[in-house]
């Protein structure tokens, strides 16, 4: 852990030196921060859009499926959910 001190020059030619309280980064650090958090949100959006394209696509598949289920249902004299469909 790093310690910072801030040196203040009196008017006398003294100087005073204050711990500096907080975390304190070189440039060099913020910008290296600041690309791991960049790459970590491109990350996530990846993930996001991925995660959405697989969705979309299994309700592409289960709103295809459905008539095709109630039909099978129907032939077996079957009662199909009474409940209305939800889709998210």
């Amino acid at each position: 852990m790093r310690r910072y001190i801030e040196q203040t020059t009196n008017p006398d030619g003294t100087v005073t030196e204050t711990p500096v309280d907080g975390i304190i980064l070189t440039e060099r650090e913020y910008q290296e921060q600041r690309d791991q958090l960049e790459a970590l949100i491109v990350t996530a959006d990846t993930f996001l859009q991925q995660a959405q394209s697989a969705l979309n696509s299994l309700m592409d598949t289960y709103k295809e499926q459905r008539p095709i289920d109630r039909t099978y249902l129907k032939a077996f004299g079957l009662e199909d959910d009474p409940q209305p469909e939800t889709i998210l």
